[in-house]
């Protein structure tokens, strides 16, 4: 019975999973997605050394708590709490600002030793909902999240089927509670952002 009800609630996290990464992705998308004629095809050249803000800022909605990249701004227009890059990065097929979101789900009955199911699962359901949906390299997880389950899901996919993306997403999992950071930018500039991500994901802490 209560692998029954373990399974049943992991099928009920990952579907509202995918629903909330659906929505995320269609207002990452906003704005125009074809470059004026004076944007560059790219992002330009990143400097060698990733900034972040001096102080960590800790969300009063999830509780988690990391260092944003220096200069970001507040994400305007969805549900959970984001940050995004004050400049829109361009491709050949269109742009948006890097971003990352952040939210906290109750999850009756969940562990951390749930983590593996949960990514497993995700990557699959991905698979099915996001177009041009393929698993990429995963990179670090946070370091300091002691007695917590913790995976990472790094993949490609299109926005409305035309705008090419590369997302990372952190879980982590505790005793009845989802944590979830979803990182995004094109595929073109995700070279550059890559850097930025994995260094704000070494400074996630869950207080």
């Amino acid at each position: 019975m209560r692998h029954k009800l373990l399974i049943a609630i992991l099928a009920s996290i990952i579907t509202a999973s995918v629903t909330e990464l659906s929505s995320q992705t269609r207002t990452m998308a906003g704005g125009p997605t074809t470059a004026p004629a004076t944007a560059p095809a790219t992002a330009p050249a990143p400097a060698a050394e990733v900034v972040l803000e001096e102080k960590p800022f800790r969300d009063p909605a999830s509780g988690i708590e990391l260092r944003l990249p220096k200069g970001w701004v507040k994400k305007e227009g969805i549900k959970d709490t984001g940050f995004e890059s004050p400049v829109r990065e361009w491709g050949p097929n269109g742009g948006i600002k890097p971003n990352i979101v952040l939210s906290k789900t109750p999850a009756p009955g969940v562990r951390p030793a749930l983590v593996d199911a949960i990514i497993a699962n995700n990557r699959k359901l991905y698979a099915q909902k996001f177009p041009g949906y393929k698993d990429e390299e995963a990179g670090p997880i946070p370091p300091k999240l002691p007695g917590k389950g913790v995976g990472r899901i790094d993949f490609s996919a299109r926005i409305s089927n035309v705008l090419p993306m590369r997302s990372v997403q952190i879980w982590i999992i505790d005793a009845d509670q989802i944590y979830l950071l979803t990182f995004g930018s094109l595929s073109e500039t995700y070279p550059a952002n890559s850097k930025i991500f994995d260094a704000v994901v070494a400074t996630i802490t869950i207080p």
